[in-house]
């Protein structure tokens, strides 16, 4: 067989025919190319982080990937002791471990968490093996810090979502409820409030999106401020330029330099409302920004590095502007990490007494009239319409009778003509169609006038507690044809 030289060249080789006679072949292998060239290849090339680094605590040989992942050019890297890139309450642990390399201790496993140039950390897992004769640790590390977070977001779940009571009581005190759904999706606040990844809330308009997100970041632990736009509307240009800014002469009439939002938004929160009505250009940019961190001012060839919070919020049906190809399947996943859903109010009807009474309450004092009793029958009322709204109508379906009642009115009125010229307006033709083909089933053939006007009188008298007068607006006839109807039945 054919053996190496010193040099490292190949030297020629025997074979051996079909007859058993070694022939000698003019060379087996190419010329080998220089082993420390082919070290320092690999070295440079490795997308994992290497390092050779001395027991007195200093670097002595990094790859570019370190200084990549670090954003420190090699002389800062090399200028100070390495634990002073750790994170400081991971530092002593470091220090410790070095000090048993330095004893002698073999091959050590560690992770740890390194400050990055940009005030960021990474998490980072390493392997290390010394050579004490040499006074040398050679080390390869690796990032961990998405698997981190999400052990982090893991812990959180189970800390919060199942908790029986709320740590941030005090955060939530401006949303009026006592639904045990609401209360549901509060213990999920608080379990991804300290994620740095996006969040995505959905809920009909009008039930109190925005005040979610100002819990979010109230108890995120940020130290920025939050931003909110609402980008519906907006073209692929001004979106580019109300989020990333712009350089000078980047466009005609741009004279000066602008920071777009996503800088005012550092260290904080960015939110973005109406997000199903992005355009799809920007839906690409969106897309980048969520997912390598970075962006590019209108004008500029250098990205920079984005530290700010994604929350973005619709009224609308996501999934289904995705299934439609409104919305990229891509940056839905990206945005829907954490998804929180907010129940409209006819889902929480429990919340309307509650409500009612700090909405009369708050109209009172604000037009400086004297506050109108609540009553059961206005309760029973409101807990019957559907609330296309939500509690945005619910607030203004409270000033408007405020504003209207005297003496010589009844409070009570003012919001059975809104329900009567409102109500029936709501329904669309499908709901319609799916609620006629159902009466089939429920009365075993269409039903008959007589059929449904009982049914109609039982049902408006059962979730009107027994309460004539409510069933009757209900059913959008007096109290007294009502009670000719009752005894016309009896």
């Amino acid at each position: 067989m054919g053996h190496n030289t010193a040099s490292g060249k190949t030297t020629s080789c025997n074979q051996t025919n079909r007859n058993g006679k070694a022939i000698e072949a003019k060379a087996c292998q190419k010329e080998l190319p220089d082993p420390d060239k082919v070290y320092r290849h690999f070295f440079d090339s490795s997308d994992d982080m290497l390092c050779i680094a001395g027991l007195d605590g200093f670097f002595k040989l990094i790859n570019p990937a370190f200084e990549k992942m670090l954003g420190f050019s090699k002389e800062e890297l090399f200028s100070k002791p390495f634990y002073e890139f750790v994170h400081p309450d991971d530092r002593e642990a470091n220090i410790s471990e070095v000090r048993s390399l330095s004893e002698g201790e073999q091959l050590t496993f560690c992770e740890h968490r390194y400050i990055c140039k940009d005030g960021s950390y990474k998490w980072l897992a390493w392997a290390s093996k010394t050579d004490v004769k040499e006074g040398l640790v050679y080390a390869v590390a690796k990032d961990i810090t998405e698997r981190k977070e999400l052990e982090d977001e893991i812990h959180s779940l189970k800390k919060h979502f199942f908790a029986p009571e709320l740590e941030h009581k005090a955060a939530f005190t401006p949303i009026i409820t006592r639904s045990k759904k609401m209360i549901t999706v509060f213990h999920y606040i608080e379990a991804v409030a300290r994620s740095q990844r996006p969040v995505l809330i959905t809920g009909e308009t009008g039930v109190g999106k925005e005040l979610i997100v100002k819990v979010l970041h109230q108890i995120s632990g940020l130290n920025g401020e939050l931003v909110s736009v609402n980008i519906a509307g907006l073209d692929d240009m001004m979106f580019s330029d109300t989020l990333f800014g712009h350089k000078k002469g980047a466009y005609t009439g741009a004279e000066t330099e602008r920071n777009g939002l996503i800088h005012k938004a550092s260290e904080g929160t960015l939110h973005l409302d109406e997000i199903g009505d992005l355009n799809e250009q920007s839906q690409v940019k969106l897309l980048r920004l969520l997912e390598e961190k970075t962006y590019y001012p209108l004008g500029s060839d250098t990205p920079l590095k984005s530290r700010t919070r994604i929350i973005a919020s619709s009224n609308k049906d996501i999934a289904k502007q995705v299934a439609e190809s409104k919305l990229r399947q891509d940056l839905y996943y990206r945005l829907c990490t954490h998804h929180i859903h907010i129940p409209s109010l006819r889902a929480r009807i429990e919340d309307i007494p509650l409500l009612l009474d700090y909405f009369i309450e708050e109209a009172s004092k604000s037009m400086d009239k004297r506050k109108p009793q609540l009553s059961r029958e206005l309760i029973m009322l409101l807990s019957n319409y559907q609330f296309p709204g939500n509690i945005r109508e619910l607030q203004a379906m409270v000033h408007d009778a405020i504003a209207q009642h005297d003496k010589g009115d009844s409070f009570l009125d003012h919001f059975k003509r809104y329900i009567k010229q409102k109500g029936a307006a709501f329904q669309s033709d499908q709901k319609i169609t799916e609620r006629n083909e159902a009466l089939f089933d429920f009365f075993g053939h269409f039903p008959t006038l007589k059929d449904a006007e009982n049914y109609l009188i039982s049902d408006a008298l059962k979730r009107s507690e027994g309460n004539q007068g409510i069933a009757a607006s209900l059913l959008g006839i007096s109290r007294q044809a009502l009670n000719r109807r009752l005894k016309r039945k009896d």
